[in-house]
């Protein structure tokens, strides 16, 4: 088995007094003792890794700030297949804490739930030829 490249298969010890017991607890400290070493070394791999993960994910990261009156979209996630993904234009009325925003529609009536940052993007209206 590919472990008896790493560990004999059979503990080989000539001259060996102590019964079954005594080979079998060797046998098993042999197995299982450089797991605990094994798991702390995955464990701080691990942490490495996502701390990678962590600041690159940051990094892609921009944080957008709006200011009163400035026109914006907002998006739709109960969009089904063919249906719009962003709705508006809207104004923004107020702001809140944290990033978020109270929106008003063109027509003047606020909405009554705040709206975070990155559920809104910013409205580019087209330029007529």
């Amino acid at each position: 088995m590919p472990i008896d490249l790493k560990l004999p298969g059979y503990p080989v010890e000539i001259g060996f007094a102590g019964g079954f017991e005594d080979l079998y607890f060797r046998r098993l400290a042999q197995l299982v003792g450089p797991l605990i070493d094994d798991r702390q070394q995955a464990h701080r791999h691990i942490e490495v890794a996502q701390d990678k993960q962590k600041t690159r994910h940051d990094g892609k990261i921009q944080e957008r700030k709006y200011a009163i009156g400035e026109k914006v979209l907002l998006r739709n996630f109960r969009a089904k297949k063919l249906d719009q993904k962003w709705q508006g234009p809207f104004y923004i009325h107020d702001i809140g804490m944290n990033g978020t925003y109270k929106l008003r529609n063109i027509n003047g009536k606020v909405r009554k739930k705040m709206v975070h940052a990155d559920q809104i993007c910013p409205y580019c209206e087209r330029a007529d030829d």
